[in-house]
């Protein structure tokens, strides 16, 4: 007899370490498998790490670009929830009490991640024992009841499609567009084109006595692939979900400045903030990094499906290049941006 459903949920719970894969060029992004009868998108979780580097290798015999992640137990109080700079989410099976005890709450930011990107199924291993279980019967947060000004934004239904569209483009090598690639690649500009963003702002100078808001840009360290000169780009930033914005809020301080803040926006807004000194957007820059310039703004908001090129970590396109470190840093003078 396997294991169980409900044993497999118990394990979720209290394990203080298990494994999973990642993708090597989106380190925080988890690789999904879409399971070709169920059609669930599933994540492998694996009890030991012999076994996850095992099918670690398995996936890259498909071209998959994935390593191996420890994913670690913690405690997090009360006092965790009230923090800003902070975003946890919680089930009605795992969530804090009302007290100010200390309660077990296993790989939490992990299981927020899969539901934010639309995983709903996870497979578990241990051993010769494996069990698929729905995410929702052990972590289902409702944020229906919130008032609309505090509800979370996730969008689910475009990071999972960009994530498909990321792995099926690195198994092609020079981006040649397959009937596959052309399928996701239409799908993930209908969910661009559809989706709310948030995009970082600052204050600007006040004129006539209004205060001007300008967008707050990022440098990006771009390589061209064929010369492999390093030049950097003045960015705007755009996250797709609340995670993402408070992930980049807590790495350029910004929940520290109070000149800084951010709006959620349509997408085409947001296009059309994307010209002039502002060459391109960076869509979750800690995620998917996805770049959408100024030509693919256009012909998304002209209605036209044009492919998305996903940029790896040194900013060439495709899956090509060794992984460098990405640096973000802060371009927010008044010259020019007006």
């Amino acid at each position: 007899m396997g294991i169980s459903k409900e044993e497999v949920i118990k394990q979720l719970l209290k394990r203080t370490k298990y494994y999973s894969l990642f993708l090597v060029l989106n380190p925080n992004v988890p690789y999904i498998v879409c399971d070709p009868e169920t059609l669930n998108d599933q994540v492998h979780v694996f009890a030991k790490e012999k076994e996850a580097k095992a099918f670690c290798e398995e996936a890259k015999t498909r071209k998959d670009m994935v390593y191996v992640k420890e994913i670690i137990s913690r405690e997090i109080t009360r006092k965790d929830l009230n923090r800003k700079e902070k975003f946890f989410i919680f089930s009605l099976t795992m969530g804090p009490k009302d007290t100010d005890n200390k309660q077990n709450a296993p790989a939490a930011n992990f299981y927020e991640t899969l539901h934010g990107v639309g995983v709903n199924a996870i497979v578990w291993h241990d051993g010769e024992e494996t069990c698929e279980i729905e995410l929702s019967d052990f972590f289902n947060p409702d944020f229906s009841k919130l008032p609309e000004n505090v509800r979370p934004l996730i969008n689910q239904s475009l990071q999972i499609s960009a994530i498909y569209y990321l792995e099926e483009a690195r198994r092609n090598n020079n981006i040649q567009q397959n009937e596959e690639l052309q399928s996701l690649s239409e799908e993930l500009t209908a969910n661009i084109k559809k989706s709310e963003y948030f995009v970082l702002i600052r204050k600007g100078e006040v004129k006539d006595g209004k205060q001007k808001i300008l967008p707050w840009l990022i440098t990006r360290q771009m390589q061209n692939s064929k010369t492999g000169e390093v030049v950097k780009q003045n960015c705007l930033a755009a996250c797709s979900d609340t995670r993402e914005l408070n992930w980049m809020m807590r790495l350029l301080k910004l929940d520290q400045n109070k000149d800084a803040g951010f709006l959620k926006i349509p997408f085409a807004q947001m296009a059309g903030m994307i010209q002039g000194p502002i060459p391109m957007c960076i869509l979750n820059p800690m995620g998917i990094n996805l770049t959408i310039d100024q030509n693919m703004a256009r012909a998304l908001t002209g209605q036209r499906v044009m492919q998305v090129v996903p940029q790896n970590k040194n900013g060439q396109s495709g899956a090509a290049g060794k992984k460098v470190n990405v640096i973000l840093e802060d371009q927010n003078t008044d010259d020019g941006q007006e």
